[in-house]
């Protein structure tokens, strides 16, 4: 440990493994050195800017941490203008610049840089991918998507790629931790549009699909009527469908007693501890004993060989 700056009220220290202590007012402020791009003012309170994901805890922001306030903002100003010398580090830290194409190619080459890049962001339901990377937006209330959907982005921020196992369940290669990210263009569509009108057959009722004008959510209509939905044993009026009906072929009947169909959609693969995993879900439709009720059961099918 090393006393970097004493800058009244502010303590900043040095410590092993890559962190820096800055005590205020009796309370420790913990930020990893090597994910810290600024240092700047607002009024009488210095802010910390970096990527702060991994330290983050419970409600704390994961771009910024705030030292103050001071006495004024001429105060602030100084303090953060002593600190930014006392660290020796050259702040703000400008990010390298590379495309969507070199991180593909090459992931493993940008491991732990500090990289910019325009590319288009696919999120959706356990997805979050860019670049082939699994992607950290830097607020997730501000970025939560309901649904699925793309969007054109520019983002800057950490790229690690050593562990080869990041995201849900592992399977994507890399992961992309941003600090700053920018909407670059509108959002993309959310579900394609139709090219034909999917239908499934329960014996000689024709089940039909309609989307929710704003989200990737169907109802289920009998006969072109809608019937009351219970969804894994719960009521609801629309359910998440929408993967298994963009599959080129989704159903398949599965037993005549009751009717029933299945679709079964793949979400991706991956390798952990050697063993290919296979992502896919499905989804099981038939009616009640009066048909008068739609039943959907929604389950996880992954599979894996060795």
């Amino acid at each position: 440990m090393s006393r970097v700056l004493e800058f009244p009220p502010v303590v900043v220290t040095r410590h092993p493994e890559d962190r820096l202590r800055f005590r205020l007012y009796g309370a420790d402020i913990w930020v990893p050195e090597s994910r810290l791009v600024a240092v700047q003012t607002r009024r009488e309170t210095v802010f910390l800017i970096g990527c702060f994901h991994e330290v983050a805890r419970g409600r704390q922001s994961l771009v910024e941490r705030r030292i103050g306030p001071f006495e004024s903002a001429g105060q602030a100003e100084r303090a953060a203008a002593e600190l930014r010398k006392a660290l020796g580090l050259e702040l703000p830290r400008n990010p390298t610049q590379v495309t969507e194409a070199e991180l593909r190619a090459n992931p493993l080459a940008y491991d732990e840089a500090h990289i910019e890049v325009v590319g288009t962001w696919d999120w959706g339901f356990e997805r979050s991918s860019f670049a082939g990377a699994w992607l950290k937006p830097p607020d997730e209330t501000k970025w939560q998507r309901e649904g699925e959907g793309k969007l054109k982005v520019k983002a800057r921020g950490f790229w690690r790629a050593k562990n080869r196992s990041y995201g849900h369940m592992g399977v994507s290669p890399a992961e992309f931790s941003s600090y700053a990210l920018v909407e670059t263009a509108p959002a993309l569509q959310a579900t394609p549009p139709w090219t034909q009108v999917k239908a499934a057959w329960l014996g000689d009722d024709k089940v039909t699909f309609e989307q929710d004008g704003e989200f990737d959510e169907w109802r289920l209509l009998v006969g072109g009527r809608p019937l009351p939905m219970l969804y894994n044993g719960t009521p609801r009026n629309w359910i998440p469908i929408g993967p298994c009906l963009r599959a080129p072929d989704p159903f398949m009947t599965m037993g005549k007693d009751p009717p029933r169909v299945y679709c079964v959609f793949s979400y991706g693969q991956g390798s952990i501890a050697g063993t290919a995993v296979y992502l896919m879900e499905g989804v099981s439709i038939s009616l009640n004993a009066d048909e008068s009720m739609i039943l959907v059961e929604h389950v996880d099918v992954s599979d894996s060989s060795a």
